[in-house]
């Protein structure tokens, strides 16, 4: 792992948190985004929903719930301008049928591009209709109605 500049840009998980095995090196994917810094994702690991468990301490029960990852070079690149689905090419070749990949793009509300009529009225059905026709099942949820401010107060 490679933390800070050109890195992970965040604290490090508590060690007892870190149970995930090694991905093998061939299965990790740096990508340059325009911000200067270059994201890693591993494949096809870090795009498959997995199963987050909480054990209260004080009784022992346990409660799960479904983790639903999120790419951070992918949710950029949405954000901010077309993209070419040969992005996806690396994770293709490794999915796994068993346990099907995911690809969510993330917004975080500062878009400068991804929150307007161009990208919901044309480009996304273009890359949906593209997406297809690779054999992708592309699907699309908006967390805000349209016309309702994402602000938060």
């Amino acid at each position: 792992m490679v933390v800070g500049s050109g890195g992970e840009n965040c604290d490090l998980p508590n060690l007892a948190d870190q149970l995930n095995p090694a991905q093998g090196a061939g299965n990790y994917q740096r990508t340059s985004i325009d911000r200067g810094c270059s994201p890693i994702q591993v494949m096809p690991f870090g795009f498959q929903l997995h199963y987050a468990r909480y054990v209260d301490p004080e009784t022992g029960a346990e409660s799960k719930l479904i983790l639903v990852p999120s790419d951070q070079v992918l949710g950029w690149k949405d954000s901010y301008s077309q993209w070419s689905l040969d992005l996806l090419n690396p994770l293709n070749a490794r999915n796994d049928p068993a346990k099907p990949a995911l690809v969510m793009c993330a917004h975080d509300g500062d878009n400068a591009w991804s929150g307007g009529y161009s990208y919901y009225m044309e480009w996304l059905k273009t890359f949906a209709s593209d997406a297809s026709s690779r054999g992708y099942e592309p699907t699309h949820r908006r967390a805000v109605p349209p016309g309702v401010s994402a602000r938060c107060q």
